[in-house]
Formats: C-alpha cells, sequence, structure tokens
C-alpha cells in the first residue's frame, strides 16, 4: 500500500457519503457551439450520471428536459449542506484530505497516471468528445494507486459538472489551482504521512528529523509548532512528554541542519 493510499484512507472516513443516484431525470446543456447535449441527471445530489446521450435516443421526451443549470443549484446546495453538517473534528480532517490530495496534484506520481488516463482515451473528453484538458476521479478509494476505470478524462466544462463548487479560474480547472497553503497546513499534510516513532526503533532520530522540519523545513515558531509536534507525538510507542518535546524542538532550532523554509522552497 503506498504512502499516498494509507493517508487517504486515514481521513477518507471524514467525506460525504456518496449518493446511490437512485432517481434521475433527463437534463439539457447548450455548448458553447449553440449544441443542446443531453445528460441523465440525479434528483438528489444533482449530479451527472451518464454521459452525452444521442438525440434520437431521447426524442420522444427531450421536450421534457430540465435546463443542466438547476442541476448544479441542486449540487451546490447539497454539497453545502453537507459541509455544514461536518462535525469540528471532522472538517478539521477533511481540511488535511484537502491539503493532501492538493499535495497529490502536484506530485510526479499523479503526472504519471494522469499522462496515463489521457493516453488512454486519446486526450478526449469520455464525455462529450472533445479536447480533454482534466482527469476526474470517479472515486477516491485508490488514491495513489488508481486503476484506469477510477479515472474519466474530461474537458473542463464537463469536469465542472461533476465539481460546480470548485470555480474555473483563468481558463483552467482547478485541478491545476490547488489551493493556496499556509506553512501550517503544509505541516499537516507532511505529518500525516511520517510514522510514528517507535522505541528501539530510531525513536529519538526520528522525532528531532520531524522537529527540524516543523521549525526549519517550514519556519513555524515553537509556538505554531509544538501542538502539531503533540499531535503527531500521540502515535508514538510512548509518546514523549511535552516537555521533551519542547527540548526536541529547541535542540532541532539551535542544531538542525535544514535550512529555514528549506521545505517551502517551489512550493505552488
Amino acid at each position: 500500500m503506498s504512502t499516498w493510499r494509507e493517508v487517504f484512507e486515514k481521513v477518507k472516513a471524514s467525506r460525504p457519503t456518496a449518493c446511490s443516484h437512485l432517481n434521475t431525470a433527463l437534463g439539457v446543456i447548450t455548448t458553447t457551439n449553440g449544441m443542446k447535449q443531453y445528460k441523465r441527471y440525479c434528483l438528489s445530489c444533482g449530479s451527472p450520471t451518464t454521459g452525452a446521450i444521442a438525440h434520437d435516443a431521447v426524442a420522444v421526451i427531450r421536450e421534457m428536459a430540465v435546463p443542466s443549470e438547476r442541476f448544479r443549484a441542486l449540487q451546490d446546495a447539497v454539497f453545502t449542506a453537507q459541509r455544514s453538517m461536518v462535525s469540528a473534528g471532522s472538517k478539521f480532517r477533511f481540511e488535511v484530505w484537502r491539503s493532501l490530495y492538493d499535495s497529490y496534484l502536484l506530485s510526479w506520481e499523479w503526472k504519471k497516471t494522469r499522462r496515463r488516463a489521457l493516453e488512454r482515451t486519446g486526450n478526449l473528453c469520455e464525455e462529450c468528445g472533445g479536447p480533454a484538458e482534466d482527469v476526474h476521479h470517479k472515486t477516491y478509494e485508490r488514491i495513489g494507486a488508481e486503476a484506469d476505470e477510477d479515472l474519466s478524462p474530461l474537458c473542463v466544462r464537463c469536469h465542472e459538472e461533476h465539481h460546480p463548487h470548485m470555480k474555473a479560474e483563468q481558463g483552467r480547472h482547478m485541478e491545476y489551482q490547488p489551493i493556496d497553503r499556509t506553512p501550517v497546513d503544509r505541516a499537516l499534510a507532511y505529518l500525516a504521512s511520517v510514522p510514528p516513532a517507535v522505541h528501539g526503533e530510531g525513536r529519538d532520530i526520528a522525532t528531532f528529523k520531524v522537529a527540524c522540519a516543523l521549525v526549519r523545513g517550514f519556519g513555524l515558531s515553537d509556538e505554531d509548532a509544538l501542538p502539531l509536534l503533540v499531535e503527531w507525538n500521540a502515535g508514538c510507542r510512548p509518546p514523549w512528554s511535552v516537555f521533551a518535546l519542547r527540548g526536541k524542538l529547541r535542540s532541532a532550532r539551535a542544531n538542525g541542519q535544514m535550512k529555514i523554509g528549506e521545505l517551502l522552497e517551489g512550493a505552488a
């Protein structure tokens, strides 16, 4: 199991439960060239449940098609409601998940996976047949080890139908615009991928390296770094005392070899 998958397994429980799309209706969207495109949409969450449907397949009922903007509004409302129901603890884990996902989209691992998906469809959108610019995750169950059926190359417009809460910026979908993250956010993502320190397995050195990453690599103050180190320390065997952790941070700042801000260099 890859590091990315291990991390996503820990936090995916905080994500909203997926809709089963039991009830659907025909919707219509007008493309940029004025053509009408028909898809079926979920009546519960507003998400598209099919790709483009041939006109002759809906000839009898296409006059009853609902404008896709209504489904998009429903999807926005459902997303807002889901987020409002998330508890404080789950919201924290969701933000860590989001931070990790953005980091993953910048990794070489994702770039190779993305290229594989685009080559599979000849760089064409699986829904409308236009040029594909994005690769959509149909599921987040296998992040870092995606199967072909987990990914769908899409054009920007079709991708946005699946994620209406993510707005295009300067003609690029959010896939290419990971959210800006503070050093604390980046440190959280780093800690989520670092295994706990264990007695007899280099516990002291491992903890010192983490302290160096926090106060030197990410440039955090001791006050900002300590709560993060305390949370990571909860998984260590045995855990360090808070007094000992403060000492690790002081020692890392004074004696660590990592440059201040080194882990922030070149960050998007």
